[in-house]
């Protein structure tokens, strides 16, 4: 469970990835759940909230990059966690719930299919996208148990493997830079 690095995403999205969870456990008793997080300043936030839950999650404070490439699949507020998680064939979720006007925003502003940068670069919905003030805890429980099953999780990875080289290897900035170079204009001009 990936709930986001910023205290509103984590206000928004963690209880309803905590319902999530409870409605995945519930449908299969052997799911396990655990929540790395490096942002000290959250800890007492994300340890509050999940007093509430109604599923046992493992609190990983400060653990966040050694336990990522242990997961079978995770969900993922929106944002780099997304490719990180991705980098380490590990298939995500996408989940950010927004307020009602920030979805009716999102809608009339946007002009890409997707909000995930691992969706929008492979141009089509390789992971699943939910964004919205309505996101159904049951819907989010039926797609990661999706990608925990073996053969979707391979269909995944297959589709993955062609797109590591843009994000998951080092250096992502000189090769952008490269790819632009041609189009910056000279100071001499």
């Amino acid at each position: 469970i990936l709930p986001g690095s910023r205290r509103r995403e984590i206000k928004e999205n963690l209880p309803l990835l905590l319902q999530a969870a409870a409605a995945l456990h519930h449908q299969n008793g052997r799911v396990r759940f655990v929540l790395p997080h490096l942002r000290k300043p959250l800890f007492p936030l994300i340890e509050d909230i999940l007093r509430t839950s109604p599923v046992e999650v493992l609190f990983a404070p400060g653990c966040f990059h050694r336990l990522i490439p242990e997961l079978q699949a995770a969900w993922v507020t929106s944002g780099t966690a997304v490719l990180e998680v991705a980098a380490h064939q590990v298939p995500p979720v996408l989940v950010y719930r927004t307020t009602a006007i920030g979805a009716w925003l999102a809608k009339k502003w946007l002009s890409v299919p997707w909000i995930g940068g691992l969706n929008l670069m492979a141009g089509e919905e390789l992971t699943p996208e939910f964004v919205g003030p309505q996101i159904s805890p049951s819907a989010l429980a039926l797609s990661l148990s999706f990608l925990l099953e073996e053969e979707n999780k391979a269909t995944f990875l297959t589709k993955l493997a062609p797109l590591m080289p843009l994000f998951a290897e080092a250096g992502p900035a000189s090769r952008i830079a490269r790819i632009l170079q041609p189009h910056w204009k000279s100071d001499k001009n």
